[in-house]
């Protein structure tokens, strides 16, 4: 691997980046619950934006929500892990949502 020199140092790296999270519901072929929920993409944002919550997509009983107004946090000493989770084939990261009081609610992201 070529070694790679930076420029400018000294800049101030940011600590976290704005991100929205897609979520899909889905209906489900399960006896007891109606519907199930996944975290399906992280898009980034170039600013801070409002917490909203956006149908993007709907089509035969599947529904996609844009939730804006949430941050990723990057830590320094993770960077290499960060590295190889970027090269790997399928790159990811970690969503967190609020569980639902009701099986028809969707839970509600508030960590990446």
């Amino acid at each position: 691997m070529d070694k790679v020199e930076l420029q400018d140092f000294s800049a101030t790296l940011r600590e976290s980046m704005p991100v929205s999270v897609v979520m899909e519901k889905k209906p489900s072929n399960h006896a007891w619950i109606d519907f199930s929920y996944q975290a399906i993409g992280v898009v980034p944002s170039e600013h801070e934006m409002p917490r909203k919550v956006t149908r993007i997509y709907t089509e035969e009983g599947v529904e996609h929500y844009l939730f804006s107004g949430l941050s990723l946090k990057l830590h320094v000493d993770e960077c290499e892990s960060y590295y190889h989770n970027l090269m790997s084939p399928e790159p990811g990261c970690f969503v967190v949502a609020s569980e639902a009081d009701d099986d028809s609610d969707m839970p509600v992201p508030y960590l990446v």
